[in-house]
């Protein structure tokens, strides 16, 4: 169960930088994907109805950022289009599993 605040970030890095996908702060249901080159350049690169969109952008090299899409494909990580392969780095907002689940007696 959910809370309005959540927040979850995906990431993923390459050597071209690090792809994250972030609920759009003003539209949660929309997924903003991003590329982190260094600590100071952040580049968004699109809004997606869902995860899987944004990682589908990725893998397919469809994110507009020119160095990764024109990547020739076997250069390409393997893993990036298998979400298990992406990390998970932050929740919060959400109901403590706790609180959300009910005890089967």
């Amino acid at each position: 169960m959910s809370s309005p605040g959540n927040h979850l970030k995906l990431s993923f890095s390459t050597e071209f930088g690090r792809f994250t996908i972030t609920p759009c702060p003003n539209e949660p249901k929309i997924f903003d994907l991003h590329i982190h080159q260094d600590d100071q350049s952040v580049q968004a690169l699109g809004k997606y109805c869902s995860i899987n969109d944004a990682i589908l952008a990725v893998a397919r090299q469809e994110t507009g950022f020119i160095p990764w899409d024109g990547l020739c494909l076997k250069n390409v990580p393997y893993k990036v289009h298998d979400i298990i392969c992406w990390d998970f780095e932050e929740s919060y907002g959400t109901t403590d599993n706790s609180q959300c689940s009910i005890a089967i007696s």
